[in-house]
């Protein structure tokens, strides 16, 4: 089932807003957890006088995507209320903002003294992708384990790993940069595409808020990047989600895991090893790191040695492109080879999980 919404409301006296046949009649701000299920959905704006339809313009009342940029609507007045109506469907997983300007005039030529932002999400479906399963400790016996975990939060994998995940029904872990969540840098996720992420089934951690080289910072600017990651993605998806953390740079000393202990369950860096069941640190997790000269073949053999001393083997990865430019990115040829690879093994031989996963199975 898809989750509700933050659906946020600052109301300001004498105006009231109609939605769904329910009439807002309180002045004060409040906060009311709503789903919008209609793609065209239309709102009233009701304030306690008739309007002067002259005052009513494109900057007056306006619906504004993640962007900023202007939604298409048109406005139809009405005495004292007025439609907004848009003109084409709202887009999937997107957040809206209705702003109410105060430059809107009585009938009597009188300001009205009013001004309201409406923040709304629209929460639906995508097609043909379906939610990853939730672990199932059953299924782990003592076999190997296989993590694939993304750094950095860039928005191809929305686009080109995010539909693998689902077509393979495999878990996952996206470490994101928490000040790139509400950026407007279009290289990394944004708020609506992280959420659908989350919904799907994948494992949302920290690689920090600022992405920088820990052993250069202080002890209290450490403490900040870890707090602010947290707080940051838990804004937006909730309390308790934040449990590991993917160091940046993999830039980690003694000092750095005694700070970070205290605020994840679960820290990864590089190491190029697997971890051996019972043997292991989970506060200083090892991987591989997939560069764009590693091939199939290469990530084979690090899944094979998994199976064959029955470790759990993280997969680091980055930008997932079809040219792979950049040092650390993949194809999406190649991660689906590995998807595949690691479904056709089976689940009794190497068991996917995200990396929470991973240490609920086996950290002592």
């Amino acid at each position: 089932m898809i989750q509700w919404r933050k659906l946020l409301i600052i109301a300001i006296p004498f105006v009231l807003l109609c939605m769904n046949g329910m009439t807002i009649t309180k002045a004060e701000s409040f906060i009311e957890h709503k789903e919008i299920t209609d793609l065209n959905k239309e709102w009233t704006i009701t304030f306690n006088h008739p309007v002067n339809s002259a005052s009513i313009t494109n900057s007056s009342i306006t619906i504004k995507d993640e962007a900023g940029n202007n939604f298409p609507i048109t406005l139809e007045v009405n005495e004292n209320k007025v439609k907004v109506k848009p003109e084409k469907s709202y887009e999937n997983y997107t957040t809206y903002t209705l702003n109410v300007q105060n430059n809107i005039e009585n009938d009597k030529s009188k300001l009205l003294e009013n001004s309201f932002k409406l923040i709304f999400n629209t929460n639906f479906a995508i097609e043909d992708m379906e939610k990853i399963t939730p672990l199932n400790t059953a299924n782990y016996h003592g076999q190997a384990l296989v993590t694939l975990s993304y750094d950095d939060g860039y928005r191809n994998w929305y686009d080109k790993a995010l539909p693998l995940h689902s077509k393979y029904n495999m878990p996952g872990t996206f470490n994101i940069i928490g000040n790139k969540v509400y950026s407007d840098d279009e290289v990394y996720m944004n708020p609506s595409q992280l959420w659908v992420a989350y919904d799907l089934g994948l494992e949302i951690a920290s690689h920090t808020q600022n992405h920088p080289f820990l052993t250069r910072k202080s002890e209290d600017e450490i403490h900040d990047e870890f707090a602010e990651s947290i707080n940051t993605i838990e804004s937006l998806l909730g309390k308790g989600v934040v449990s590991t953390v993917a160091i940046p740079y993999s830039d980690y000393n003694k000092e750095i895991r005694e700070i970070a202990m205290q605020y994840f369950d679960g820290i990864r860096v590089l190491g190029r090893e697997t971890n051996i069941m019972n043997d292991y640190d989970p506060y200083w997790l090892k991987s591989y790191a997939i560069i764009n000269t590693t091939e199939f073949l290469d990530v084979k053999k690090w899944i094979d040695k998994a199976v064959a001393e029955n470790s759990w083997v993280i997969i680091m990865l980055h930008g997932i492109t079809e040219d792979r430019l950049e040092e650390y990115e993949t194809t999406p040829e190649i991660l689906e080879q590995i998807m595949k690879y690691i479904n056709d093994l089976g689940k009794d031989s190497i068991l996917p999980v995200n990396t929470k996963e991973g240490l609920q199975l086996t950290k002592q």
